[in-house]
């Protein structure tokens, strides 16, 4: 007997408005798939300005000049494993591939909207015959292309940003797409650069926009200047934890959860725009500096008979800390060894 050929799951990343962080965090959903060990094509169908294109192609793929774009206008690609012409590997992937947006200016501008829709299905679903999971990263907003794909996917992720304009922009998004029969296809929403307690967000958000709150991403600047000089942020990085938690929500059977712990809604209020490791790790060495300053003082009113500091040496030994504490690297490593510490401490007392 024949067996059916698997057809995998198409999602569409949407945001109400540009700039909300919706490509860094289609990239690193490319990584945690890959690293979770299914295949996946991570698609720009960003076709206004084609930025996860030119991102993947400074460094990550070789090269971007065909893509979305040609599979639109000669459907023969489609066809056989032509498709593999215009689908690059993407550099330190095991199975992840990318779909440039190719020549965006070649896009066909005067289509209609059904014109459109109909011409975008069958890409979508000869991707879906080769990957387990197709990613989409739509342009910010809401635009024809962008309905096109949301009209055409299995599964829709919203992310929304923290200020109140993000947050109605969201809404019409939602509205827009419910007008267009295509809300239920909503998985969830990711909130993402939050520096600020996030609970009234996450429980308004539901009843907003309609879909289950999946995670609240940290601003993490480490990440986005890896991601700016055209990199992708490591999975186990504070930004790649967190989207990696809210995959998990929305995908268990194939994501698990993330190594490293996630943070709770009070914790990102310690954040502002610091590393929440890097803050403890520089809370830890300050009071290391205080103790041994402590102890000096002490050992200078009681010196013992056969150990002798002198004030030079002792000037060295706190400027050795205050060194280690003013390394962002090094105060990372230490606040990560105390998270670590915590969750095997409360693991030993659960037992």
């Amino acid at each position: 007997m024949m067996q059916e050929p698997t057809v995998g799951r198409a999602i569409a990343i949407v945001s109400g408005k540009g700039g909300s962080g919706k490509t860094i965090i289609a990239a690193v959903m490319a990584e945690v798939f890959d690293a979770a060990g299914q295949s996946l094509i991570l698609v720009d169908a960003d076709t206004g300005t084609a930025g996860l294109t030119f991102y993947f192609g400074l460094e990550l793929v070789s090269n971007t000049s065909v893509g979305l774009t040609d599979l639109f206008l000669d459907s023969d690609k489609l066809q056989g494993e032509r498709v593999s012409s215009v689908v690059r590997p993407i550099r330190g992937f095991k199975q992840a591939k990318f779909l440039s947006v190719g020549d965006y200016r070649r896009f066909p501008k005067d289509l209609s909207e059904a014109e459109l829709a109909s011409r975008m299905k069958p890409v979508i679903s000869r991707l879906k015959e080769i990957a387990d999971y197709v990613v989409f990263d739509c342009r910010g907003g809401i635009d024809e292309e962008s309905l096109a794909v949301c009209k055409s996917v299995d599964d829709i992720l919203l992310i929304v940003e923290t200020d109140t304009t993000s947050y109605q922009a969201t809404q019409r998004l939602v509205d827009i797409l419910s007008e267009n029969d295509t809300a239920l296809k909503l998985k969830g929403f990711m909130i993402n650069k939050v520096f600020d307690n996030p609970k009234t967000l996450a429980k308004n958000g539901t009843a907003a926009f309609r879909s289950q709150y999946l995670t609240a991403i940290p601003f993490d600047f480490d990440a986005m200047r890896e991601f700016f000089t055209g990199g992708i942020p490591n999975t186990a990085s504070v930004f790649g934890t967190h989207v990696q938690h809210g995959l998990h929500k929305a995908y268990s059977e194939v994501i698990p959860e993330p190594a490293r712990r996630v943070y709770r809604f009070d914790e990102y209020e310690e954040i502002g725009f610091v590393n929440l490791d890097s803050l403890r790790g520089g809370i830890v060495v300050s009071l290391l500096i205080v103790a041994i300053t402590g102890l000096l003082v002490f050992y200078w009113h009681n010196p013992p008979l056969h150990f002798h500091i002198t004030v030079p040496l002792a000037v060295v030994i706190l400027a050795l800390f205050g060194l280690v504490g003013s390394i962002s690297s090094t105060r990372q490593a230490i606040g990560r060894a105390i998270n670590r510490l915590v969750a095997i401490t409360l693991l030993i007392r659960r037992r």
